[in-house]
């Protein structure tokens, strides 16, 4: 029960900014990319495998428009998170500008 209540403690001080601060791998749309793979597969292999059994036919037609219809999803959902906390994709360089005694910035 301790290790909880410090783990709940310290989640937002060190686990919070090192995944907000960064875009991650594909720009945070690593469950598009898992189902947009899924839906590919299932899509190559409905023709392959329509001919071997009556229920595959069955559910390729309902899991191939489902799994396309959860990646569109995903892709909006993600790119509506990525509006709203503010992290667009750029390569904008991370260096903050280090401002003299005058005023002026370095660099």
């Amino acid at each position: 029960l301790i290790f909880f209540t410090v783990l709940k403690i310290y989640h937002y001080r060190y686990i919070q900014p090192i995944f907000l601060n960064r875009m991650g791998y594909v720009f945070n749309h690593l469950a598009t990319l898992v189902c947009g793979v899924f839906a590919s597969v299932l899509t190559l292999l409905w023709p392959m495998l329509v001919d071997y059994a009556e229920a595959l036919d069955v559910v390729f037609i309902l899991a191939v428009p489902i799994m396309w219809f959860l990646t569109a999803v995903c892709f909006v959902a993600q790119r509506s998170a990525d509006y709203m906390h503010g992290h667009e994709p750029s390569h904008k360089s991370a260096k903050k500008p280090v401002y003299t005694a005058d005023g002026n910035t370095t660099g």
